[in-house]
């Protein structure tokens, strides 16, 4: 059928469905604010259906929160739903999934951004459907998902988890556990860690281990499809177990034999006084171990 039969019939259809539609949806963006006051450590419960997430510490006792609503018209994004409450200190916000669309309306997009300011000391979780997610200056235990979207993190401390089913993972100047997981991209990690569990699908991972580093508990580094680099402090202390399915293994200025040979893809053995289990695992990729 030609291209403007194809238009008319499907104009037609719709016509007598009665939709409307959209063809030049334009973008329309509203703010508010809220501030709750706080006091110690607070519990904050963040999510949005779709749209970032931002939290960044300042040093007051309260937590004020902007919600970024996006949408096709003023009117529209106006009316986007987000809840607040606050129970003493725990502080729960959810932007709401809207409705349905009434008509169809090419190139709209609804979404609520959450932008949070609030103090270092904090215990967080936060959710977002689609969207990326940034962190700075937090300390306490830090649970953040996202659905499609990067997550970064700068200067954190406790316990740290994230997961992604698609987007990088980007975490410096960190001190703790992490717990990392990401579908589909990429894992760059510097600090100072206690335990390390990091996984990607497909991606590589790369981590900087300061001084002060220790394996309090297992780590574990995989890779389905990328390179693993590791960057260890001079005294660290692990019982090492990495294996490559495709790739060789190299290991510069730390207590290792290089493998070679048959065996280039398989490396075990202890650093420092052993301990606790250093596993490295990647599907298709290299795996480097060096000395800082």
């Amino acid at each position: 059928m030609p291209p403007v039969r194809i238009g008319a019939v499907l104009l037609a259809a719709i016509g007598l469905a009665g939709c409307s539609v959209n063809l030049s949806a334009e973008h329309y963006t509203t703010k508010e604010e809220k501030t709750f006051q706080v006091s110690g450590t607070p519990e904050l419960v963040l999510s949005t259906f779709d749209g970032s997430i931002e939290v960044r510490s300042w040093d007051k006792p309260e937590i004020r929160a902007t919600f970024e609503k996006n949408a096709e018209s003023a009117d529209i994004a106006k009316n986007l739903v987000v809840k607040s409450e606050q129970s003493g200190n725990r502080i729960t916000i959810d932007a709401v999934r809207p409705e349905p669309y009434s008509g169809i309306s090419i190139n709209s997009n609804r979404s609520v951004n959450l932008i949070l300011s609030v103090p270092r000391k904090i215990n967080l979780q936060a959710k977002s459907g689609d969207g990326g997610v940034r962190l700075e200056g937090l300390e306490g235990r830090i649970d953040v998902k996202s659905g499609d979207g990067g997550i970064n993190g700068h200067d954190l401390a406790g316990d740290v988890y994230v997961r992604t089913g698609d987007g990088a993972v980007t975490l410096d100047s960190v001190n703790g556990r992490l717990d990392l997981n990401t579908g589909d991209g990429g894992i760059q990690v510097g600090g100072t860690l206690t335990k390390l569990s990091a996984h990607t699908g497909d991606g590589s991972v790369s981590v900087r281990a300061s001084q002060g580093s220790r394996t309090d508990d297992d780590w574990d580094v995989t890779s389905g499809d990328g390179s693993v680099t590791l960057e260890l402090p001079d005294g660290f202390s692990a019982s090492v177990d990495a294996h490559t399915g495709d790739g060789g293994i190299t290991v510069e200025g730390l207590p290792l034999p290089t493998p070679t040979g048959e065996s280039k893809d398989t490396l075990r053995g202890s650093m420092g006084a052993g301990g606790k289990t250093l596993r490295l695992r990647t599907g298709d990729g290299g795996i480097r171990l060096r000395k800082i």
